[in-house]
């Protein structure tokens, strides 16, 4: 299994490696074609996008999870039955997400200092729309199809990628450049839902039709479930992205888009890392389904990724500047002595990560859901109430973050000592 661990490991790495420094080049793209402050406002509206698309990364985890088990019994009639029952959520959630986000936009724009009211509603579409991707990118991901499951963030990231250079090319204001952005990645989502449809024609899935009215009334997987993995992933992301909240609401848009420029380089250790944990669900869930012991698999993630930060501080330390420079430019040079904080608050989000991704699998989420909920009240409490600064933000929430895993870890340690107690 370890081998089939790495082997799945690589191949989706090849793959979505492209598609990750696609991701990186629309960020530093875009940090260069669009002003300072523009770019400040970009960073706010797509890391609300990733707030708002929440569900969709609950059904992306419920449908590896859950695909990954029935697919090993070969079962195509409840494979059928899942699909049908994050679908039906999926709908639901993206008439939620549309309907409570154009009532509370006006305060959203006020609070975060919007002044374009397409900005928003172009966000809300994507985030809309983000919700079936999710999907489909959890159906590959649980049927093991790593190629295809990066084929879908492939597509999404080079047509975002083509809208930057669209914006460079033909347009000259900041503001047009930034509604060319934005409307370039309704269409990237929109195509990756596509290709991903074309890649499951294959599947044990294709022959089962799906009408609307099915869609409705038919089985629906339990809301319980559906409930915890997605308040767990609305914390993780909230934590992930809370220092952009919070650095937007305590200093000026030239100083939260200088800010944005140092934490794009330490979202590459995040992504990167999604590459491991992506693999590292359906895996866990398989051999948890056949009886065998899965912390051996959890200590080998987590010395993997510890091993991958571990090599990347030195050069955010020893060379900030330069890595600032190189990745979005001498415009942003200021954020340099930012980077090493973002680097940290990367490292304790995919520790979190990880330990979701673990629990969510084991069926052991419960405890989780209350210190991760903790963890995020206790960011907001601080992160509202306190006027801080840009590293005092960013410690907090590296702080928050690693009292969340570690109380997990022991939490996890404690029951797996209970367990091979009673084998015993």
């Amino acid at each position: 299994m370890n081998r089939d661990y790495e082997k799945s490991s690589l191949q989706l790495m090849v793959f979505t490696m492209i598609a990750n420094f696609m991701n990186y080049l629309f960020q530093i793209s875009a940090a260069r074609v669009v002003s300072v402050e523009d770019f400040g406002t970009l960073n706010v509206l797509i890391s609300t996008i990733f707030v708002l698309q929440v569900p969709g990364q609950a059904c992306q985890l419920l449908a590896a999870k859950n695909i990954s088990v029935i697919n090993t019994d070969k079962n195509s009639s409840e494979l059928h039955k899942t699909i049908l029952g994050l679908l039906r959520i999926s709908i639901l959630m993206c008439t939620l997400c549309l309907t409570v986000g154009v009532i509370l936009s006006p305060i959203f724009n006020q609070w975060m200092r919007i002044d374009n009211i397409v900005y928003t509603l172009i966000m809300l579409v994507v985030a809309g729309l983000g919700l079936g991707q999710f999907l489909v990118m959890g159906i590959t991901q649980g049927l093991q199809r790593f190629v295809a499951m990066s084929m879908v963030k492939l597509t999404h990231a080079v047509v975002r990628v083509f809208g930057v250079f669209l914006a460079w090319l033909f347009i000259v204001y900041s503001g047009d450049r930034m509604t060319l952005i934005m409307s370039s990645m309704i269409v990237s989502t929109s195509l990756s839902i596509l290709v991903g449809i074309y890649a499951l024609k294959n599947s044990n899935i294709s022959s089962d039709t799906i009408s609307f009215k099915e869609i409705f009334t038919s089985f629906v997987l339990p809301y319980k479930e559906f409930g915890i993995v997605f308040i767990l992933n609305l914390c993780v992301i909230l934590i992930m992205y809370m220092d952009i909240f919070l650095v937007r609401m305590n200093v000026s848009d030239y100083w939260s888009g200088l800010y944005s420029g140092a934490v794009q380089i330490a979202r590459i250790m995040i992504f990167a890392s999604l590459i491991l944990i992506s693999t590292f669900l359906p895996m866990v869930s398989r051999v948890k389904a056949k009886g065998d012991s899965t912390i051996g698999l959890y200590f080998k993630v987590l010395i993997y990724i510890c091993i991958f930060f571990g090599v990347g501080l030195a050069p955010i330390l020893m060379f900030p500047e330069f890595i600032i420079r190189i990745f979005v430019g001498d415009r942003y040079i200021a954020s340099a002595v930012y980077l090493q904080y973002t680097y940290f608050i990367a490292f304790g989000v995919v520790l979190i990560m990880l330990n979701m991704n673990y629990l969510i699998a084991l069926e052991k989420t419960l405890f989780a859901l209350g210190s991760y909920a903790l963890g995020v009240v206790a960011c907001l409490i601080i992160g509202v109430l306190i006027q801080m600064t840009i590293p005092q933000i960013a410690l907090m929430i590296f702080i928050v973050s690693l009292g969340i895993y570690f109380i997990n870890l022991g939490y996890l340690l404690y029951s797996q000592t209970k367990i091979f107690s009673r084998q015993t």
